[in-house]
Order: structure tokens, then sequence, then C-alpha cells
């Protein structure tokens, strides 16, 4: 009895897997996994704003099936069309802006508090990334898309959307 019971949900599986109905469960090397925050609020003044994050990352809290996140998107703007603000997991790199700026290699993962902040000012052409109080990038700020940071930094061409278990604090200032 138990031994049908193998045999129908094995080949139930087989089935799927074949129909590819299971794709959008198991990633494949060649996608991107890339888990957004929602309901994140967005930039009161495309002119110019600031906007903080606060949050605290254990190491394992992004992993999808097997494979852990490529990116982590915090923001993608509808106030500033192709701004996103975000961490590259892979490269352990935040990004953000217009054109898009890197910071330097800095695990944000580690499972302490940080305090992530990311600035422009359309005016003064000016944008930079904060963690933790301190300088990580910064750049001249276009308010032109030059190259999306999701899909042209790492690479991949399919992108996998996930939506985030994790909450995290934010304000604008």
């Amino acid at each position: 009895m138990v031994r049908k019971y193998i045999f129908g949900i094995t080949g139930i599986v087989i089935i799927l897997l074949f129909l590819g109905l299971l794709n959008n469960v198991i990633p494949s090397d060649d996608e991107q996994i890339v888990v957004y925050f929602p309901n994140t609020a967005d930039f009161p003044n495309p002119k110019e704003s600031t906007v903080v994050y606060d949050f605290s990352f254990p190491k394992s809290t992004f992993r999808v099936g097997e494979r852990d996140a490529d990116m982590l998107v915090f923001m993608d703007s509808s106030t500033v069309p192709g701004l996103k603000v975000g961490y590259d997991s892979k490269n352990k790199k935040i990004f953000g802006g217009l054109p898009p700026i890197y910071s330097e290699e800095i695990n944000i993962m580690d499972g302490l508090p940080h305090n992530l902040a990311y600035t422009f000012s359309a005016e003064r052409e000016l944008q930079a990334i904060y963690l933790d109080q301190a300088v990580v990038a910064q750049g001249q700020f276009t308010g032109k898309v030059i190259q999306d940071a999701v899909t042209g930094y790492v690479g991949y061409k399919n992108v996998k959307l996930v939506e985030s278990p994790v909450e995290i604090q934010v304000r604008f200032e």
C-alpha cells in the first residue's frame, strides 16, 4: 500500500517537472533570485530626499529553496523611476541611485543591527549611501537610467522576485 503511494507521488512530481509547473519553485542556476521588501514606501520628493532603513539580517534569512538570494531590493522607486536601493548579497555590495553607485565589499547579513541610508539631490547632482553613519559610496546623481542595478549588475537574464519574509523599518528625512 505504501509502495503505491510512493510510486503515485513520484509519478506526479515527474509529470509536473516535465510540464514545467515546478519551475517557479525550484530556481535554476541561471536565474537571479531577487528578494524585495513590499510596502517600504517611496521618496516624498523626486528632487531631493533621504531614505533610512533599520534592520538586522541573520545569515540564513534569505534562502529560496536550496539557494541564497542573489540580491535584496529595499526600494524600487516610482517617484524617481529606475532608482533602486539594495544589496548584492553575492558580491556583498550595497547599491543605489541613478546612475547606480556601489559600496566596497560589506557584509550586512551578519545578525547585527544596521542603519542604511541613501540620499540624493538633483539640484546639487550628488548621491551617497551610508551604513551605520559612515559613507560607503558616493557619486554624481543624474536621475537618468544608464544600467538597471538588478538585472544589469550581476548579469543574469532570468529574475525570480520573492517577497521578503522579514520586515524592515523605513523612514524618510
